[in-house]
């Protein structure tokens, strides 16, 4: 029994102290610091180092080596072990980053664009509605204009009707007046020959008046004369 007990015991401590260690969660680490040698060798002076991400130019390649430029212009020797074409984690997470920024940026402005669409939209609708309301009631004062146009083209219509009538009875009046003026004229003429006959008849009047007058006045005298001389004979 007290084998059994201490065995438990020991059982139990072991989970204890393993516990820990099993929930715990490490990484190994890429960051590195690499040096730039003068030659391709590890014993060679270092030039400067190099820390991890750092883009290097190739120049050449030397065995286990390559020759590389830094960014700052300096030139020299790094295994080729810690070199890759690889894109690095960290430029690779601050590549995605910066894409994620830029989509979140994109989809701001698209939201926005979205909001100002649906402001636009609605101020298109309402636009529309005012220019629809415009246009009718533009239409409507149109067909009563018309309505009064089409009104006036009758008034105009008839009043030039009236007038030609007029025209054509100030023609046929014309017509009348030059006839009767010429009637009259005519009538004129006949009235002035009746004066001249009635004239001359006049005065053919007075002269036969005259010479009858003239005759019976002789005659009286010539008799007077006679009986005269009758009574002196007695």
């Amino acid at each position: 029994m007290a084998r059994d007990l201490v065995i438990s015991l020991i059982f139990v401590l072991l989970m204890l102290f393993t516990l820990p260690a099993a929930a715990e969660t490490r990484y190994v680490s890429d960051q590195l610091i690499i040096t730039l040698r003068t030659e391709p060798s590890t014993d060679a002076p270092v030039v400067t180092t190099v820390r991890t991400d750092t883009p290097l130019e190739v120049l050449a390649e030397s065995g286990r080596f390559l020759k590389v430029r830094s960014p700052n212009g300096e030139e020299g020797y790094v295994l080729s072990q810690y070199v890759t074409d690889a894109l690095p984690k960290s430029l690779q997470l601050e590549q995605l980053q910066a894409e994620r920024d830029q989509l979140q940026r994109k989809l701001k402005r698209l939201e926005e664009a979205q909001g100002a669409t649906s402001s636009e939209l609605e101020a298109a609708r309402r636009q529309q509605e005012t220019l629809v309301t415009d246009l009718q009631a533009k239409l409507t004062a149109t067909e009563q204009e018309l309505a009064t146009t089409r009104n006036q083209l009758t008034a105009v219509s008839a009043r030039f009707e009236a007038l030609q009538q007029d025209a054509r009875d100030v023609v046929a009046i014309a017509a009348q007046r030059e006839e009767l003026q010429g009637e009259r004229d005519r009538l004129n003429a006949e009235l002035d020959q009746l004066r001249e006959e009635n004239n001359t008849l006049l005065r053919t009047g007075m002269i036969q008046w005259f010479l009858a007058g003239g005759g019976v006045f002789f005659l009286g005298w010539v008799v007077g004369k006679i009986s005269r001389k009758k009574r002196r004979g007695f």
